[in-house]
């Protein structure tokens, strides 16, 4: 007995173990390619039409805004309606020949005489607000114009009182001419047909603005003979230039027609 062999135990469950990994191996299923490269293709093509389909919406995002009427700076209040402190000074200019009497003898007891055209003064808010609600007039017709405004705590700008006033249209519409800019059109080389559009438009300071162009003419600094038959249409007058004097139906002093 001594001489026969001994079973060796540790060979037989080695080679069970690697029949199992071998049999693990065989059992595990074969990667598909077709299948594989038809889903990435899949993938591809939904990830282009999702990219499509953003690019359609953001074109018909910018479809819309373009189509949206667009709303001029003019007619958008840029901010809301201050209190104008009484104490607040104006500075108001004369757009008229003559002498210009500013006078209230019932309440304010303000006096103050302009003597012609680009004579300016400093009015308060108070005195000036009084003023326009008697003759308001001459700031709607632009006889007299706002220039300036001084604030002692800075909080209150030209805007405010024009707000504060309801001179809105006067002032801050883009198709009209503004008080303050009657010298501009009339002397720089802006369009004719702008300048036509923008005078029949400004109906409220159109007596100011035939007006001023007639000073300048007198002065030799208006001599446009295009922009005159403008005016000459408008006011229908067609003498209005051949005069240097104003004619005496559409001169001013001070608060009183002459």
């Amino acid at each position: 007995m001594a001489g026969r062999p001994r079973k060796k135990e540790g060979t037989t469950s080695t080679k069970k173990k690697e029949t199992k990994k071998v049999e693990t191996k065989q059992d595990e299923p074969k990667l598909d390619i077709d299948e594989l490269v038809a889903a990435k293709v899949a993938e591809q093509m939904a990830n282009f039409f999702a990219k499509q389909e953003i690019e359609k919406q953001k074109t018909q995002i910018t479809t819309m805004k373009e189509d949206t009427p667009k709303i001029k700076p003019s007619s958008v209040k840029s901010k809301r309606r201050k209190f104008v402190p009484d104490n607040t000074l104006v500075r108001i200019e004369q757009s008229i020949e003559g002498k210009f009497i500013i006078a209230d003898n019932r309440g304010s007891n303000y006096f103050i005489e302009l003597n012609g055209y680009g004579d300016n003064t400093t009015m308060s808010f108070k005195d000036l607000k009084n003023y326009h609600g008697k003759y308001h007039s001459f700031l709607n017709k632009g006889k007299l114009k706002i220039i300036d405004v001084i604030s002692e705590s800075g909080e209150i700008d030209f805007e405010d009182v024009i707000q504060d006033l309801n001179l809105q249209r006067i002032y801050e519409s883009e198709n009209k001419i503004s008080p303050l800019d009657i010298e501009y059109y009339l002397l720089e080389e802006e369009s004719l047909s702008e300048f036509s559009d923008k005078v029949r438009q400004s109906n409220e300071i159109l007596e100011t603005i035939i007006e001023v162009s007639h000073i300048l003419y007198s002065r030799g600094e208006f001599n446009d003979n295009s922009k005159m038959d403008v005016l000459r249409q408008v006011s229908k007058n067609y003498d209005l230039f051949k005069a240097k004097a104003m004619p005496s139906n559409v001169r001013r002093v001070g608060s009183e027609m002459i």
